[in-house]
């Protein structure tokens, strides 16, 4: 598995320095560039807070996390529902 791992990864950065090698980069790319980190940085910092104060909000409870759950098997939905009745 390890090996299989690093092979992805060193294929992984092969194709990155050939595109880079290859292609050129354009001022107005990397422009583009500045802006999708920047905005993804402010959208982290601001998931981050709301996670936070949910987590905050949520004790003396179980804490739900609001990654979305496959319910189309009948045992997961009656679990799932056991715990918001709790």
């Amino acid at each position: 598995m390890l090996a299989y791992v690093v092979t992805v990864q060193v294929l992984a950065y092969a194709v990155l320095l050939a595109t880079a090698v290859t292609t050129p980069v354009s001022a107005r790319s990397w422009t583009w560039l500045g802006v999708l980190v920047v905005a993804s940085v402010i959208h982290l910092e601001a998931a981050q807070g709301i996670e936070r104060v949910r987590e905050l909000a949520a004790e003396g409870t179980p804490y739900t996390h609001l990654q979305p759950v496959d319910r189309t098997n009948e045992r997961h939905a009656e679990v799932i529902d056991s715990f918001d009745k709790a």
